[in-house]
């Protein structure tokens, strides 16, 4: 990944992945956006953009939007849809269904 719109407090707040296309079978991180609290400077919000093939090689996204107070997720909610189709067709998804689609996509054993 590499940085866009620079913070020079939190190093960076918005990461872009350099491919945009999974792998078959593969979890890819293609977009991170840190947003700060008001001070700049303190982490408020994180939002993810994961992207995974599977075996027809269609391609699904998982939006990953938390909350983020004294370092700690608060907060989850995700959106999952399928890349090639529309938006239209997207799926909210929280609580334990979106913590097993995070331990089934093994988001966080990512690097």
């Amino acid at each position: 990944m590499y940085s866009q719109d620079v913070n020079n407090d939190l190093l960076g707040n918005r990461w872009v992945s350099f491919r945009k296309e999974p792998k078959k079978g593969e979890v890819l991180h293609i977009w991170k956006l840190a947003i700060p609290e008001d001070d700049n400077e303190t982490l408020h919000e994180e939002r993810d953009a994961f992207r995974k093939m599977d075996e027809n090689e269609i391609v699904y996204q998982l939006n990953l939007f938390s909350t983020i107070e004294n370092g700690n997720i608060m907060e989850q909610e995700a959106i999952l849809f399928e890349v090639s189709s529309s938006y239209e067709d997207r799926k909210t998804i929280s609580g334990i269904e979106l913590k097993n689609l995070i331990a089934e996509w093994k988001i966080l054993e990512l690097k």
